[in-house]
């Protein structure tokens, strides 16, 4: 007679017939200290003003991803359409031979320069509307947030956002205190740029 050893394998294959017979799936199954552990974990709150009003992310039914002006800074980037490589669906370039934005969301775009053909992605700037895409590609520096809101945004914020709006949020001044914040780029053939901050009581 063969004597039959339970492996660990074995008791966990039990323990999940047991849960299925008692209607619970194998992952609400799970010992109570780690349900409590998980409970512990809590993500930070991220707030957004794509409604125009400030709320949570989580709870804006609006498709936004919304970047920092730390993350940001991370990129090096030379105008704001780096953002690009952080947002889903979006893609920004430079128009050849020409200092404008070729903003696309969602597969709608304008890359003609004429004055009078407008962009369907709408770019604000502290809720000031940069017109036309040859005006777009702002310099970064200084920047809070940056949210991009992909779909139609013409209820909230007017005509040319079919496709969706980049809206850009510069720092807001800190009353009753003193602070600097200053770059400085050198490279190749002769680049030197300095930017400077101030903040004044």
């Amino acid at each position: 007679m063969k004597s039959f050893r339970r492996t660990p394998q074995h008791r966990n294959w039990q323990r999940m017939k047991a849960s299925l017979l008692l209607g619970l799936t194998p992952a609400l199954a799970l010992p109570v200290q780690n349900v409590q552990a998980q409970g512990e974990q809590q993500l930070e709150e991220i707030m957004v003003t794509a409604t125009r009003r400030v709320s949570a992310l989580h709870t804006t039914p609006v498709a936004v991803t919304a970047i920092d002006g730390e993350k940001f800074d991370s990129l090096f980037a030379s105008d704001i359409s780096a953002v690009a490589l952080l947002t889903p669906n979006f893609s920004a370039a430079q128009i050849t031979g020409f200092n404008a934005a070729g903003f696309a969301m969602r597969g709608a775009s304008q890359t003609d320069i004429l004055v009078y053909w407008e962009p369907p992605v709408g770019v604000l700037v502290d809720d000031f509307v940069v017109p036309h895409m040859q005006t777009q590609l702002l310099d970064p520096y200084d920047i809070d947030t940056i949210e991009v809101m992909r779909g139609p945004q013409g209820t909230l914020f007017g005509k040319n956002t079919t496709a969706g709006v980049v809206n850009v949020r510069t720092k807001r001044p800190v009353l009753n205190e003193f602070g600097l914040d200053a770059s400085a780029m050198i490279g190749d053939y002769g680049r030197k740029e300095f930017k400077a901050a101030v903040n004044v009581p």
